[in-house]
């Protein structure tokens, strides 16, 4: 759905101009579901969904959707021959939906995701002071020079370094409508919580 104007109640402070609204698919009247999958060969990635629903009894719904999705990378990091960056990501979501009268609607959602990125998919863009100290460290005979392919100046082709970036993120969300009638008008309360726990690492 398309929300016009300042949407600060519902959605947060940066959002004075509108914004599109995309609600997931919630429990059905009758029992249906989906599998599908996919391969990425050039990147190694690959992929698996699903999503069953419907009827847990004539008042009560429930929908759950999972997906699972790897890549091996799309980089290769010179003299370690490694793809990066690896990534593995999953989200579950479950949405049960409640309705105890034809005026009343409770919906409560929890979705769960978790993502892992393994390797940067970036490369060196300078040849500055700090870099090449670390070049000598590591033993480097010559400034600016990786698996003995030199420089032209300030640019460097490839990496040799090792590749400790890595970034992980876990949450799970949880929202709760609920949609009663009061007289002449109605009632609807919004509620939402979030977690996410976020760790990384970058050389």
């Amino acid at each position: 759905e398309v929300l016009r104007g300042p949407q600060s109640t519902y959605f947060g402070k940066n959002t004075t101009g509108g914004l599109i609204n995309i609600k997931s698919r919630g429990p059905t009247a009758e029992w249906e579901g989906y599998v599908k999958g996919g391969r990425e060969l050039d990147v190694g990635g690959w992929l698996a969904e699903g999503a069953v629903g419907g009827p847990i009894t004539d008042k009560l719904g429930i929908r759950v959707a999972y997906r699972h999705t790897e890549s091996d990378g799309y980089l290769k990091i010179i003299g370690t021959d490694e793809d990066v960056p690896n990534t593995t990501d999953d989200v579950a979501r479950v949405t049960l939906d409640f309705r105890p009268s034809d005026a009343v609607s409770i919906t409560y959602k929890f979705a769960y995701f978790d993502n892992h990125e393994k390797g940067n998919g970036q490369e060196v863009g300078s040849c500055g002071v700090d870099y090449r100290q670390s070049l000598e460290d590591l033993g480097s005979p010559e400034d600016c020079v990786i698996n003995y392919r030199k420089a032209p100046e300030f640019p460097i082709d490839g990496g040799l370094l090792p590749n400790t970036f890595f970034n992980r993120n876990e949450g799970h969300m949880h929202s709760l409508n609920v949609d009663v009638p009061l007289g002449e008008f109605r009632l609807t309360s919004v509620s939402g919580y979030n977690d996410l726990k976020s760790d990384w690492s970058a050389d």
